[in-house]
């Protein structure tokens, strides 16, 4: 609206033909917002508050994949890696509240001044490796977005220089297209999943993957593609 994003967006559409890997990420994409949107949509309100919190952050993950799927397409760079930031910060939540319900009731019911010394990132991860040992899984990711696109840091200044000068405004690139793409196909996948372990601990409903049961399947399969996979692998992800 503010700057003319038509010809960038145009030129990174074109870069996904039918059967690539392009659309194969966008559809991965899609999937896991269909299966949380129907979640949260057929749900509604819960009587539970660590199962409410879950299903608004649910909310918060097609917001982000909707969002930086159309900063990557427009070619804005460092607003698409505070997306998947975002993802990566809200996957980590998840599973904190997997863990401990309790904490998402108590997340819902803190002071916003004190919400970030309580429940922020560094301090999330320090609760979680308590509760199940070490893991960098969560904290690589943040790390990288958070220094290339999240916060002004020399990082993020160079990461927006390119031979051909600086990139001011909607950028066509790409190299960072198909892999920012791929990026955001992935951090929302492993951020779905967390939200279907953490609304089963909190929801007392059956599994989505009882509930959901094409939907999930569709969500783990797209999940599965890049490991080895047998045909009984298969045929747990390929529902008729």
């Amino acid at each position: 609206m503010i700057l003319n994003e038509t010809p960038i967006e145009s030129n990174h559409r074109g870069l996904i033909s039918k059967g690539s890997l392009g659309e194969l990420f966008v559809q991965a994409t899609l999937s896991c917002c269909f299966l949380i949107d129907d979640v949260i949509r057929t749900t509604g309100q819960t009587s539970s508050t660590p199962s409410q919190m879950v299903s608004d952050l649910g909310a918060r993950i097609i917001n982000m994949a909707g969002g930086g799927g159309r900063a990557i397409s427009c070619g804005y760079w460092s607003l698409a890696t505070h997306a998947l930031r975002d993802l990566v910060e809200t996957g980590q939540l998840l599973e904190l509240f997997e863990a401990m319900p309790s904490k998402a009731t108590e997340w819902s019911q803190t002071d916003p001044m004190k919400r970030h010394g309580a429940f922020g990132f560094s301090k999330v991860k320090g609760d979680l490796e308590k509760h199940r040992g070490k893991s960098e899984f969560w904290q690589e990711r943040f790390s990288i977005y958070s220094n290339l696109g999240s916060h002004p840091s020399r990082e993020s200044l160079t990461f927006n220089l390119t031979p051909r000068g600086k990139m001011v405004g909607p950028t066509f690139n790409e190299g960072r297209f198909k892999l920012w793409l791929r990026a955001l196909a992935g951090d929302t996948m492993v951020t779905t999943r967390q939200f279907v372990r953490a609304f089963d601990a909190t929801s007392g409903q059956a599994p989505l993957s009882v509930q959901r049961r094409f939907l999930h399947a569709t969500v783990e399969g797209f999940h599965n593609l890049t490991e080895p996979i047998t045909e009984s692998d298969l045929s747990l992800y390929w529902v008729p």
